[in-house]
């Protein structure tokens, strides 16, 4: 029978609200970090319970996201503060030897974890990730060569500099869809986004954090097996990037998913979880 404790849990003077579900105490645990930078658990949880079947599943919200409310200066939503964050919650929990999974920025936090703190865990997962800050530029000539004109826009005027607001995020996900989505540009839209994510969050991730960031000279300390899962169309996060963390993590094994773009999940979901869940059993 499964346990599943929702709560609060001060974590470096923050409140933090986690989610652990508790199938089996004998199971290693699996701790996932949300992307964004800006979004909660709330928007991958439906997607992470299919792996409470094979490990015990730890969601939280970071800093400022979702019920996590956080009073104190944007400075505090910080990459290395992200990390800190996570190592504290691990600890404070008393988790041994976990799976990290992370997903877009949120593998970057789980990357820049896994380096600081090799010996914590026992399987390291990265969907969509980059070691360094290189695929900003990158993810900028792939929006001139394959974005609208409403995307450029919306691109130069929100995303680069970092000056969304809550209307103009919601915004920017459905003129963008075509580009995170294969499914989306071939016809097959998600729909509306219902999960917030908070604009002081990823504006600072924009403006300070994701354009300075390089972990490529520290990936040989990751010492656990690691999977890297990729969308061959991704534009934010180019699949060149995966290829980097590949062979730089002795460890290592890269999945690429031919017709999927940054939402791994949406575009080839059956394909997404078989990976995860052939991963994570694995001895």
């Amino acid at each position: 029978m499964k346990k599943i404790t929702e709560t609060f849990i001060t974590i470096r003077g923050t409140p933090i609200y986690y989610k652990y579900i508790q199938t089996d105490p004998s199971w290693p645990t699996l701790v996932f970090v949300p992307g964004g930078p800006g979004f909660g658990y709330g928007m991958y949880e439906e997607r992470s319970l299919v792996l409470a079947e094979y490990v015990n599943v730890l969601l939280f919200d970071p800093r400022g996201c979702g019920k996590s409310v956080f009073e104190g200066d944007s400075n505090e939503f910080s990459l290395p503060n992200h990390i800190l964050d996570l190592h504290a919650l691990i600890s404070a929990l008393q988790l041994k030897k976990i799976i990290l999974q992370g997903v877009s920025y949120g593998s970057i936090v789980s990357l820049g974890f896994a380096i600081d703190y090799p010996d914590l865990l026992s399987k390291l997962i990265l969907i969509t990730c980059s070691p360094t800050h290189k695929f900003f530029e990158v993810a900028k000539k792939t929006l001139a060569e394959r974005g609208n004109a409403e995307q450029k826009a919306m691109c130069e005027k929100y995303l680069w500099p970092g000056k969304f607001d809550a209307q103009s995020h919601a915004e920017y996900f459905t003129v963008m869809e075509s580009l995170y989505s294969y499914k989306a540009a071939h016809g097959h839209p998600q729909g509306t986004n219902p999960f917030k994510c908070n604009p002081a969050v990823i504006n600072r991730g924009f403006q300070t954090e994701i354009d300075h960031f390089d972990f490529t000279s520290r990936l040989h300390a990751v010492n656990c097996p690691t999977l890297i899962l990729a969308g061959k169309e991704d534009w934010i996060t180019p699949l060149e990037f995966c290829e980097i963390i590949q062979r730089g993590i002795t460890k290592s094994k890269l999945i690429v998913f031919e017709k999927a773009s940054h939402s791994l999940y949406y575009d080839v979901p059956e394909e997404y979880n078989r990976a995860l869940i052939n991963f994570i059993a694995a001895i």
